[in-house]
């Protein structure tokens, strides 16, 4: 399965922000390169530019559009790695082949209170700081050329996560 970020375009505001530090997941190791049986391919990756790092919106935390005065948010939220194009390989499978964490989840011990404007329309969102790459990912079967070549964006999660007020 692959994982792709939700587009998001905020229209007007994005209100108070708290910036918490996540724990990284260990780099899963995807085991040694070996010639695989003629019906089985191998994914090979190579990073052509990057990282940059880049915040991105992850997801809203709370259902509605409410005119609420604060928000507060106690839960563990996690973040995985995500592609953007039309990568053949998955998200979790290039972060393997890059050496870098798949995922960050991120623990509050403590109730975070965000103050909000109550006379706006707003929402509760996640966000991430993901290293992006550009990324060449090609397979091979055996000793057999190159195939199923593609390029795209992997973005890699990082440990700093935020909880930021946007407003409608």
């Amino acid at each position: 399965m692959f994982g792709f970020l939700i587009p998001h375009t905020v229209s007007a505001y994005e209100g108070n922000i708290i910036k918490i530090e996540g724990n990284l997941s260990n780099v899963e190791s995807l085991g040694e390169e070996i010639v695989s049986p003629s019906w089985t391919s191998t994914v090979h990756t190579s990073v052509i530019s990057g990282p940059v790092k880049t915040k991105r919106f992850v997801r809203y935390l709370t259902s509605s559009w409410a005119k609420a005065s604060s928000y507060t948010w106690s839960k563990n939220q996690t973040t995985t790695s995500t592609i953007s194009g039309d990568l053949s390989a998955s998200a979790k499978v290039i972060s393997g082949k890059l050496g870098v964490s798949n995922s960050v989840s991120t623990s509050f011990a403590v109730a975070i209170t965000i103050p909000a404007n109550s006379s706006k329309f707003s929402k509760l969102g996640f966000y991430s700081d993901f290293n992006r790459r550009y990324v060449k990912v090609w397979h091979t079967m055996g000793w057999s050329d190159p195939f199923n070549v593609t390029y795209g964006y992997h973005y890699a999660p990082t440990k700093d996560t935020y909880l930021q007020v946007v407003y409608q």
